[in-house]
């Protein structure tokens, strides 16, 4: 329904792929439309993350729950047994106490059997999380750099892209992109242009990523100083891949 501006989730789910499709339903577009409140009332966000950075909750290892074994006699029964053939008495199994009647019922239980108290399954309250990665509160941290390289990759749309990666331990980097062959003038090359004046010894702006490439592997077989020095970084640890925020340089 691409009309709808609102979505209360009412409960937890596990189950990334339900997430996306609950709150893309809000994401649709209609003419009029301005925005979609959503209320996370099961701290799925939490769980998720922002819905265009969601990963998948990561599942530890689960042990067989249909036997387990006797301390005792290290013998091999089922889960539910009270007590084992040699006598050893197991703990009971846990349970929760009705905060109404006092009642101890199944974990899983619902509605208390003694006075049809009725457990609360969602927080009272929606999350303030943010819905998208560039609405969250970020933390910034300080990050030394050792050294500073660049690479040629490809975009997603198979544009080619020069790579600033900044090593902030043995095998950890952060990086930044610079589309040198976007359309002169374009959005995109004057952003560009700028990270490389930022970053580069040498003034001239190259009109391509093959000239960059080139310019910076002369130079570092040369052993000439084309990198400006860099001491620190600071990133957005709240937002995945860390962005770059600022760059500390030497002097």
């Amino acid at each position: 329904m691409p009309i709808l501006d609102c979505i209360a989730l009412l409960r937890p789910t596990r189950s990334l792929a339900l997430f996306i499709q609950i709150v893309g339903r809000g994401l649709r577009l209609h003419p009029g439309k301005e925005s979609t409140l959503l209320l996370d009332f099961g701290d799925n966000l939490e769980r998720f993350g922002p819905i265009d950075q969601a990963a998948p909750v990561a599942r530890k290892g689960r042990e067989d729950k249909r036997i387990k074994e006797c301390p005792e006699c290290a013998a091999l029964v089922g889960y539910h047994r009270r007590r084992c053939d040699c006598g050893f008495q197991f703990e009971p199994q846990p349970v929760k106490d009705c905060p109404k009647c006092g009642a101890e019922l199944h974990p899983s239980a619902a509605v208390c059997s003694a006075c049809n108290h009725v457990f609360v399954k969602h927080e009272t309250r929606s999350s303030r999380l943010a819905v998208f990665s560039d609405d969250a509160e970020p933390i910034l941290k300080t990050l030394p750099v050792s050294s500073v390289r660049l690479f040629e990759r490809k975009g997603k749309n198979g544009e080619p892209l020069l790579q600033v990666a900044y090593q902030v331990g043995e095998f950890d980097f952060v990086r930044r992109s610079l589309c040198l062959d976007a359309p002169f003038n374009s959005v995109k090359q004057i952003l560009a242009a700028q990270l490389w004046q930022e970053i580069a010894t040498n003034g001239c702006v190259p009109t391509s990523t093959g000239l960059a490439m080139g310019w910076y592997n002369h130079a570092t077989q040369t052993g000439q100083s084309f990198l400006k020095p860099v001491d620190g970084v600071v990133v957005n640890a709240a937002v995945k891949g860390r962005p770059v925020v600022s760059v500390i340089y030497g002097s």
